[in-house]
């Protein structure tokens, strides 16, 4: 089993990036395992985990595939 991450690195999501968790197939394929998308105007760096990317009009926090909230911590 291969994982691979990637993340949008495009000028619009910059406050705002989004990751992608990958399952490589063995013939070239991927299969989306997770997504994650910072949370904007936050204090410290949050991250919304969920199953797939949420097309829809709802928020994250509300659809059924969201898992959790991440939060990043360094310790200076």
């Amino acid at each position: 089993m291969k994982f691979c991450i990637t993340r949008n690195k495009s000028i619009v999501n910059k406050l705002t990036p989004s990751f992608y968790l990958y399952l490589e197939k063995n013939n070239g394929g991927r299969i989306l395992v997770l997504y994650g998308k910072k949370m904007p105007f936050k204090k410290q760096s949050y991250y919304m985990i969920c199953l797939e990317r949420n097309k829809s009009k709802k928020t994250e926090r509300e659809s059924e595939n969201c898992l959790g909230k991440l939060r990043a911590v360094t310790n200076d």
